[in-house]
């Protein structure tokens, strides 16, 4: 006996399902908190999904909070054993950033009206720093560095403090130096004439004793003084000199 077999429909699928991993930062870079990857997976037949975490299964949904950067690999299958797979990448970072002063050296003691303050960070940080008033902002480089070229000085003590916040949101703790700006050094001169005359007879040399010193902190060398002599009413010039001397800082001298 002869049977007539029923119409079998065939589908044929050659079309790969679509992958789709969201929820996690939109370029990969480093965030402070818990990380919870959404998978959305689509095909017009039945899908099989599956999915690592750097090379380990990984369950589609489960919460990531281990520090470090994790690869999430997912794998769709549809009914034809058609595949697509999507992959991602994302850091977790909740280690504040270290900031190390190079320069200027703890104590350093200078004249000038600011100072070149660098170290090292966290890469690619924002990084703050302040003395007194004055407030600066960088950002370290690639390997970490930072510089502010010149950080205002004020007269005394200065504590220059710097800061970071890394790409995560991070905040560090602040590193400061102290650095003492001081006077420029300088000559600074006194002088004392001990004269005792009240009058003198015209055409007779007057002598006047000087004590000439030198309270600054530079020495004074090949330094030209000029003594002028006048009269109390009038201000007549009857007579000056001209000498010059060496005065180091500290010193004084007597000249007659």
């Amino acid at each position: 006996q002869v049977g007539v077999a029923s119409p079998v429909a065939i589908v044929v699928d050659t079309v790969p399902p679509t992958v789709d991993i969201s929820g996690i930062p939109v370029d990969g870079g480093p965030v402070n908190t818990t990380v919870t990857p959404v998978v959305s997976a689509s095909d017009t037949s039945p899908l099989v999904t599956s999915a690592t975490l750097d090379d380990a299964p990984y369950v589609i949904g489960t919460a990531v909070d281990t520090e470090g950067l994790h690869r999430l690999h997912v794998q769709a299958v549809d009914a034809a054993g058609n595949s697509a797979d999507a992959d991602a990448q994302f850091t977790i970072d909740r280690t504040p950033p270290v900031v190390t002063i190079a320069q200027p050296q703890p104590g350093t003691k200078t004249a000038a009206e600011s100072i070149l303050l660098a170290g090292l960070t966290e890469p690619l940080s924002q990084v703050h720093a302040v003395n007194g008033a004055a407030a600066l902002d960088a950002v370290a480089d690639s390997l970490g560095a930072f510089a502010f070229p010149a950080v205002p000085l004020t007269l005394g003590s200065n504590t220059l403090s710097v800061s970071a916040r890394d790409r995560a949101g991070n905040q560090g703790p602040p590193a400061s130096v102290v650095v003492v700006r001081i006077q420029p050094a300088s000559a600074v001169f006194t002088g004392r004439i001990d004269l005792t005359a009240t009058q003198w007879p015209a055409g007779i040399p007057l002598a006047v004793p000087l004590t000439l010193g030198n309270v600054g902190t530079l020495d004074a060398v090949a330094t030209s003084f000029r003594i002028l002599a006048t009269t109390v009413v009038g201000d007549l010039p009857v007579g000056s000199t001209i000498f010059v001397a060496d005065l180091a800082a500290g010193a004084s001298i007597l000249r007659e």
